[in-house]
């Protein structure tokens, strides 16, 4: 994720370059080209290559019935990992069935904020350059830092931007929340995730402002959006376009989508499952206001606000957030102990790093054997998100030192992560990578053997990393990648 140096910088060169960037993504919009032979409406095309910059692709889908003649609107997607085909294939239904552009950039990732602009950048200019797109109609979507990336750009392209579809995370806590968002919001999350509560909490700040917002949640972690998610939040996106007059409003769209809606909480309801009624109604009397009658659906809302199961389900949420706030902090206090208890000869301070260490693995276990219970409960939920938390935070800290070319902080916290997940095989294999970029060859090794050991196992990943270009014509090395493709 961006930090927040990071994050301030985006925003001060996108600000500096709205002007310009609004002149360069959209005024090849009055001279359209014909499309690429390569790019075919209705399937996806995984790699195109921008016309001003070939070392920049993007994955494209235009809809089956694209047609330059039409204006369209387009849907630019940011993946955390610079896998541009992994939005547009999850929005790859609702773009066909609403008429939307998706494109999803193979180059614009987490880590330094510079090569992801200019990806971000050259990918939006040939999009429109191809492309009739319908410039009142421009939306971002993002994963994880790519939905933080999806809210920078939002507010740095002031005007510009109708919606930002966020999956994952929200704004950056570097934003200051207010009434001047420009654009409007919808949010996606899973119930594991770890950044549940910041998405929960959003979605009451901006109400709070007035923003138009719909957070919609689902089982499962730190992911993107499933693909009924994604049409859900492209059905809200033409309800929010059609309030604000960008599109004309479809009577019979709008009612088939306040039916189905309205038809859902009545399902909540009538199972008894009054909390899920209550998010429903809420829901779909605040989208389809001032388009629909909702005076139902409000009655409903107030009259199940006031029952003991929904009061009881709100505190309970609340309480959820609390507790995983004050786990997380007690994860992240033992983990900071760590960092200031040195590796001594001396057997006093050796014994406070083995209690600390000791801890900390008690605490990891605890919250494992918590979160893998078969019950699917809020308390299963709650567990998971503060374990998958601490140990996310962890590896981005030390990807962050990698893509910053420092090794030694990397080792350094890698191999603390060693200490605490003596299993994790994702850990020895970071740890063993950053050994090779050290020029440790005999450490790197013997580190990845135990990677390997942990259960490690993808050959292809190891061929291609980059990291290990020292000791890749190491018969040791080579041994490792013939005996992982034999048990492939």
């Amino acid at each position: 994720m961006l930090n927040s140096k990071e994050a301030h910088a985006s925003i001060t060169i996108l600000q500096r370059a709205s002007m310009a960037a609004a002149l360069l993504i959209f005024l090849f919009a009055s001279a359209r080209a014909e499309q690429a032979q390569e790019i075919v409406p209705g399937k996806i095309a995984p790699k195109v290559a921008c016309e001003n910059d070939a070392t920049q692709t993007y994955a494209l889908y235009l809809p089956a019935a694209y047609t330059p003649k039409s204006q369209w609107p387009v849907l630019y997607a940011f993946d955390p990992s610079a896998r541009g085909l992994a939005p547009v294939e999850r929005f790859r239904e609702a773009a066909e069935k609403y008429g939307f552009i998706v494109a999803g950039s193979n180059n614009s990732k987490n880590g330094p904020w510079a090569p992801s602009a200019t990806a971000i950048m050259a990918m939006m200019n040939d999009v429109s350059s191809r492309c009739s797109v319908d410039l009142r109609r421009v939306y971002l979507t993002g994963f994880s830092g790519g939905a933080r990336v999806a809210c920078h750009l939002g507010i740095a392209l002031t005007g510009q931007i109708a919606g930002v579809i966020a999956c994952g995370a929200g704004f950056g806590s570097e934003v200051r929340l207010s009434s001047s968002i420009p654009f409007v919001f919808f949010g996606t999350v899973g119930v594991d995730d770890f950044n549940y509560s910041e998405l929960r909490q959003l979605d009451r700040s901006l109400h709070e402002f007035g923003i138009p917002v719909r957070i919609e949640t689902f089982d499962g972690g730190h992911s993107w959006a499933p693909p009924e998610l994604c049409m859900r939040a492209i059905e809200w996106m033409n309800v929010q376009a059609m309030k604000s007059g960008r599109i004309a409003k479809d009577a019979k769209l709008l009612d088939n989508l306040f039916a189905a809606q309205s038809e859902q909480a009545r399902e909540y309801e009538s199972s008894g499952k009054l909390y899920e009624a209550y998010l429903a109604y809420s829901g779909a009397a605040e989208e389809f206001k001032d388009l629909e009658d909702v005076s139902k659906l409000e009655d409903k809302v107030k009259n199940l606000k006031n029952t003991a199961e929904v009061k009881r389900s709100l505190k309970r949420e609340i309480d959820a957030q609390e507790e995983q706030s004050r786990r997380s902090k007690e994860l992240t206090t033992l983990r900071a102990r760590l960092t200031q208890t040195p590796r001594s000869s001396t057997s006093e301070e050796s014994e406070d790093r083995e209690a600390l260490v000791a801890e900390l693995r008690a605490a990891l276990a605890e919250l494992k054997k918590r979160s893998d219970v078969k019950e699917n409960t809020p308390e299963r939920a709650m567990t998971r998100r503060v374990l998958n938390g601490f140990l996310v935070g962890e590896y981005e800290s030390s990807r962050a030192f990698i893509d910053n070319k420092q090794y030694d902080r990397a080792a350094t916290a890698l191999e603390m992560d060693a200490e605490i997940l003596p299993n994790s095989a994702w850990v020895l294999y970071n740890l063993a990578s950053v050994y090779s970029l050290k020029g440790e060859k005999k450490k790197s090794i013997e580190t990845l053997k135990k990677a390997v050991d942990k259960g490690f196992s993808n050959a292809k990943e190891l061929e291609s990393d980059t990291a290990f270009d020292a000791i890749r014509a190491d018969t040791a090395f080579t041994k490792i990648i013939e005996e992982l493709k034999k048990k492939s």
